[in-house]
């Protein structure tokens, strides 16, 4: 199984790649930094399965914004691939896991949600499910997201 992870910070791809190879220990995982390097790469390797954080910028060295997620999610997800895609973000609100849905999301996971809702949002997007975490496991909320937490 190919996984794309798209984040633009090193270490939560570390932690997020120690992770699923912990559940998925065959899984070729392809890392980008931007969403640039995200398409190319999902272009060139047919992944099976692709995290997206939500907050990423275009190129290296860009700012980051959910602008450019979001239109990394949709060109995802028109372009010809069939991988589902896992969002990821630190902004948990109602109306961000919305607009990923409304983009193609298979899942959406809050950075701050247990590896247990992982495993769960990736069995369910390998299935052809959808993945929203409830309030009990995750804390997606109807307001902004927590003060300080960061993408």
């Amino acid at each position: 199984m190919k996984i794309l992870l798209v984040d633009d910070h090193g270490i939560m791809r570390a932690g997020v790649r120690t992770l699923i190879l912990h559940a998925y220990p065959h899984a070729e995982i392809i890392e980008a930094g931007h969403a640039e390097q995200a398409i190319q790469l999902a272009d060139g390797h047919r992944p099976d399965l692709i995290f997206l954080d939500l907050s990423i910028p275009q190129h290296a060295g860009a700012i980051e914004s959910v602008e450019i997620g979001l239109n990394t999610l949709t060109q995802l997800r028109e372009s010809e691939l069939i991988a589902p895609v896992v969002v990821m973000s630190g902004d948990k609100s109602r109306d961000i896991v919305d607009m990923v849905l409304m983009r193609g999301a298979s899942s959406f996971v809050p950075k701050t949600a247990s590896q247990e809702v992982m495993f769960e949002a990736i069995r369910r997007a390998l299935g052809g499910g959808v993945y929203l975490p409830g309030d009990e496991h995750a804390g997606i909320t109807d307001g902004q997201s927590d003060a300080g937490l960061s993408e």
